[in-house]
């Protein structure tokens, strides 16, 4: 978490008071996929252009870490291609790549590896998941697009995941 999302998780409040669609876990060329029908969804949902992206530590070991501004052109560029996918995403286990609002309608999170023991899937092959964060009304927009997703309370769901 930065700082800010992490005050806002251990308060509850949004979009920590709302609900997580967590996918299963897929091959990245399947997360970037479903990102790609998912991040137009969310630029649409918010009024805000300025978004805030980091590298989320909280189920590697709960580092506090620090935030950047972003732009949809760069969370759009981050997902337009597998290179530029795997680019944006980090290297090291279980840390995910984090995109936000600054009204923090939603958190976008993902993580990708190519290490056989973070993933049950084929090794060789990055893969990972993805989850979603915010409104019981925006996440229901998403869940068709993500097969096998599940929906859980948000904040029961990063009490429960957080490593620190």
């Amino acid at each position: 978490m930065d700082d800010a999302n992490r005050r806002r998780w251990l308060d509850g409040q949004r979009p920590f008071d709302g609900v997580v669609l967590v996918s299963p876990e897929l091959r990245s060329e399947e997360i970037r996929s479903c990102l790609v029908r998912i991040v137009p969804v969310l630029e649409a949902s918010v009024t805000t252009q300025e978004l805030r992206s980091f590298f989320d530590w909280h189920q590697h070991d709960g580092y506090v870490a620090p935030t950047e501004g972003a732009s949809w052109d760069s969370l759009n560029e981050a997902v337009a291609s597998p290179q530029s996918f795997i680019a944006a995403s980090s290297d090291d286990t279980f840390v995910r790549r984090a995109w936000y609002p600054g009204d923090f309608s939603f958190l976008l999170r993902w993580c990708v590896s190519s290490d056989p023991d973070d993933f049950g899937l084929p090794p060789g092959e990055p893969a990972g998941d993805f989850d979603l964060t915010g409104s019981s009304q925006l996440v229901d927009q998403m869940s068709d697009l993500v097969p096998g997703a599940r929906v859980e309370a948000a904040k029961p769901y990063f009490d429960r995941i957080f490593v620190g």
